[in-house]
């Protein structure tokens, strides 16, 4: 990443895409090879951003995403195992992990990799041996010996990781903390958590995506849409901007109340699934809560509003490249 100090007090300019597609609600995307990639999770179509700001529909392509690479190994589940494979000899060593559970993030600190998955079991691998983590009473994670599997979920997800500062910071629900990872342990941090979170209420917030862009934090919030900004020369905290509206502003989840379908409760929660740093600008995809197929019922919200979902936003600074 590249910035010129000098323009850092130049107002953050956001525009929105154009659609990716008619049917792209439930977004998602992540650079590769070079390109931006939009990703549809519900039909897993993928689509990538043109020169001219089009989109290349590119479904025949398919791609490893549940993959973590580091300089001498990979990370990647296969079946109820997670595999940690050597570059240098191509051997490989795994821990097994509850079946039909995944890992949600891969994350790296001094040599030592971490894998979490959806049901909160975090197993660690030193380069040598995996060794699976106890959980504290407040909520630290570190190393044990004699700890078991997994067996049921822990009421606690990780969902977004980044290396910042030297750190490698983690995103938590149900509280929205940012934690941390500094090799040995994994524990939640009140410096690097926004000051709405740290009341570390157990109510529902995920702090689910994460970015740098221009030397700031940029951290994408369930259930509301909202992007907090940790400002890297004031050292502050604030509200970047929520990415949605709703005409149910005193629901936590907006349009949890409908009587009116068959949908998840929360299906108009709303997400910022990716914070991606491209180019000269940091893009925003938002999302409902999963699967948005053609035939899902659309009328519980406004035209207006059913257009925030699966919307791209750019972030765009003058003097800010990232590769």
């Amino acid at each position: 990443h590249y910035w010129d100090s000098a323009t850092h007090n130049e107002d953050y300019q956001i525009s929105k895409l154009p659609r990716v597609a008619d049917n792209f609600r439930s977004g998602y995307s992540f650079v590769s090879s070079g390109k931006l990639i939009f990703y549809n999770l519900a039909n897993k179509q993928q689509f990538s951003l043109g020169e001219n700001g089009s989109y290349n529909n590119l479904s025949k392509r398919r791609i490893q995403l549940n993959k973590f690479t580091t300089s001498n190994i990979d990370l990647f589940q296969e079946g109820d195992t997670i595999l940690a494979c050597s570059h240098s000899n191509g051997k490989c060593k795994g821990i097994d992990i509850y079946p039909t559970t995944f890992p949600y993030v891969y994350l790296k600190r001094n040599g030592k990799t971490l894998a979490i998955t959806n049901w909160g079991d975090a197993v660690m691998f030193d380069g040598s041996e995996w060794c699976r983590m106890s959980r504290s009473p407040a909520d630290v994670f570190e190393c044990n010996p004699g700890e078991p599997r997994v067996e049921k979920p822990r009421a606690i997800q990780f969902y977004s990781s980044i290396e910042f500062e030297d750190k490698t910071l983690v995103g938590e629900w149900p509280t929205g903390s940012i934690y941390e990872f500094d090799g040995e342990k994994l524990f939640p941090s009140t410096y690097w958590t926004p000051p709405k979170f740290h009341s570390r209420e157990r109510i529902g917030y995920e702090a689910q995506s994460m970015g740098m862009y221009c030397g700031d934090l940029f951290v994408g919030y369930w259930p509301r849409g909202e992007v907090w900004r940790f400002d890297y020369k004031s050292r502050t905290w604030s509200l970047f901007h929520r990415f949605f509206t709703d005409r149910t502003p005193d629901a936590f989840i907006p349009y949890v109340y409908r009587t009116a379908d068959q949908l998840d409760p929360a299906f108009f929660g709303q997400r910022i699934t990716s914070l991606t740093p491209y180019k000269d600008s940091i893009y925003v995809t938002t999302s409902n809560l999963r699967g948005w197929t053609d035939e899902t019922i659309q009328d519980v919200v406004f035209s207006d509003e059913l257009d925030q979902y699966g919307a791209v936003y750019k972030i765009h600074k003058d003097g800010c490249i990232t590769n």
